[in-house]
Formats: structure tokens, C-alpha cells, sequence
């Protein structure tokens, strides 16, 4: 049944989307109003924002969370072009390994055979999994 708090919230939520403005405010009402699948569609749309939404949603779409890291980490690795860059890779994997303990150790072998070409992407990769020990 839809109560008038949801059809406010409808209303406030079709306003931002209308606008295209995904900002802190739209993201909070989503999450409030536990609009998951939203938040899902938008981590999809716009991988990056896994890194801060997966809290909300592993539990509920756990391969589609998964989906959507592996696709913001390989993205951002082969973008990354200095040590600065394979720095912030390995951050985005140190918030994977929170949400997906036993995965991450494979991407992190799949990213420094894919890059064994890059002496600093392999260090930086290494020392997450030197940091695990």
C-alpha cells in the first residue's frame, strides 16, 4: 500500500531525477527510503559510486555489487598511467577486500599478470596482499 510519506517521497525523489542531480541529498533519500534498487541502478550506471554505497547493498545484490567493483577496478587500473594512479587502485581493492574478503586476492593476481609490464602497478598491487599477512 502507498502512504502519503511514500508519495512525498516519490515526488521529492522524481524531482532530483528529473534534474539529473545525483548529488549527497538525493543519495541520503534513497538510502532513507531504502529505494535499493535505485541505488543499485546508479552504482551501475556510475561505478565509482560503489566505493561508498556497497554498505547498503551487498547484502541484497551481492553479485551485482560484486559486478560493479570489478568493473570500477579494472576501469580505474587501466587508466592508471603513474604510481599515484596505481596507488588509488589499490585503495579502491582495500575497500573491495572489506566487502568481498575471499575475492580479492584473485583480482589482485589477475591485475598483476595483466600489468606485469608496469613494475610500480605490481609493487603497488603486492603490497595488498603483503598487507594481509
Amino acid at each position: 500500500m502507498h502512504s502519503e510519506h511514500d508519495a512525498a517521497a516519490d515526488a521529492i525523489l522524481f524531482k532530483f531525477e528529473q534534474k539529473n542531480s545525483i548529488n549527497d541529498t538525493y543519495l541520503g533519500n534513497l538510502i532513507r527510503e531504502k529505494r535499493l534498487e535505485k541505488l543499485m541502478l546508479l552504482c551501475e550506471q556510475r561505478p565509482f559510486r560503489i566505493e561508498t554505497l556497497y554498505p547498503y547493498l551487498v547484502d541484497i545484490f551481492r553479485e551485482r555489487v560484486n559486478a560493479s567493483f570489478l568493473r570500477h577496478i579494472r576501469e580505474n587500473a587501466a587508466l592508471a598511467t603513474d604510481r599515484r594512479g596505481y596507488r588509488r587502485v589499490c585503495i579502491i581493492i582495500k575497500t573491495y577486500r572489506v566487502a568481498f574478503p575471499h575475492e580479492y586476492q584473485d583480482l589482485v593476481k589477475e591485475l598483476i599478470s595483466a600489468y606485469s609490464r608496469r613494475p610500480a602497478m605490481v609493487d603497488e598491487l603486492n603490497k595488498i596482499i603483503k598487507s594481509q599477512k
